[in-house]
């Protein structure tokens, strides 16, 4: 099977077993069952984490954070939302320039997925390991590519926090956005609840992520420990998506700016707990109104 549809299957399995959202807030859009996948769009499809905006033909776009373990590709974030109708015809457009292409050397590491006017599926893969290149094509690969990335652009994340283990089996995913937005879900309570962090978090988040000791970052093994934290910070980054995990042992040879940036990370979650969650209804159950 091919390898971004099974990524797409993934992303549509996962959409459908995502929690529903506190009684405050309306549910985020999922696919339908009707709904087709028009444009598979992959970020870094040749790395261990990607990036993967699927854009369906009922106006649901999906982005998901995948990372490649032992040959399995595990979703650990993912949210959908809804586009315009002019921004589904700009996607659909862009498979007629995209049928005349092959797999090229291109800078970047992207791919694409698309149904051809035959009504099969193609796939498309720009990446600096293949010999072919098309100088022709350069400003069309630059339209398409920029096309998807401004039309995905509200639904990416800044970061993305997850903190689990411990004694009690804490797991937990906290995700802000730019605007500071934020997503703090209870997989252990199957909560979610809404907020928005202060403007003074975000540009400290956004100063320790594009630090060089976070983008350079490479973990040591995990620790043997049973018990520990267990921290992941998947984050945008200027050279693409970047996934880190640590737990407390392998935390104390990291970088000081890494351990700063766990413990804001850590006071935020922390923060988002202590307010009231409410446990989520039900996939598919009306959404209380707002109180």
């Amino acid at each position: 099977m091919n390898r971004n549809l099974t990524t797409y299957l993934l992303i549509l399995i996962g959409a459908c077993l995502l929690l529903g959202t506190s009684e405050s807030y309306a549910q985020e859009a999922t696919p339908t069952e009707t709904s087709q996948p028009v444009m598979i769009f992959t970020e870094m499809a040749h790395a261990p984490n990607s990036l993967v905006f699927t854009v369906n033909s009922d106006s649901t776009a999906t982005l998901a954070i995948t990372l490649s373990k032992n040959d399995q590709k595990q979703i650990i974030w993912q949210q959908t939302d809804t586009i315009t109708s002019e921004q589904l015809d700009q996607v659909k457009a862009l498979g007629k320039p995209l049928s005349a292409i092959t797999n090229e050397s291109w800078r970047g590491d992207y791919s694409f997925e698309f149904s051809t006017d035959d009504g099969k599926t193609k796939t498309v893969e720009l990446f600096s390991g293949y010999q072919h290149v098309d100088p022709n094509m350069d400003k069309t690969l630059q339209k398409i590519v920029q096309t998807l990335l401004d039309i995905r652009k509200p639904i990416e994340p800044l970061v993305v926090f997850g903190w689990s283990g411990g004694f009690v089996g804490r797991s937990t995913q906290l995700a802000i956005k730019a605007d500071g937005t934020a997503t703090f879900e209870d997989k252990g309570r199957k909560a979610i609840a809404k907020d928005k962090v202060s403007q003074a978090d975000v540009e400290k988040l956004h100063q320790l992520l594009q630090d060089r000791a976070f983008t350079a970052y490479a973990p040591s093994a995990p620790s043997s420990c049973a018990d520990c934290w267990v921290y992941s910070i998947a984050a945008m980054t200027d050279q693409g998506i970047k996934v880190v995990e640590v737990d407390e042992v392998t935390l104390e040879s990291a970088p000081q700016s890494i351990k700063t940036l766990v413990t804001v990370l850590k006071n935020l979650s922390t923060q988002e707990a202590a307010r009231q969650v409410t446990v989520t209804p039900p996939m598919n159950s009306p959404t209380p109104a707002a109180q």
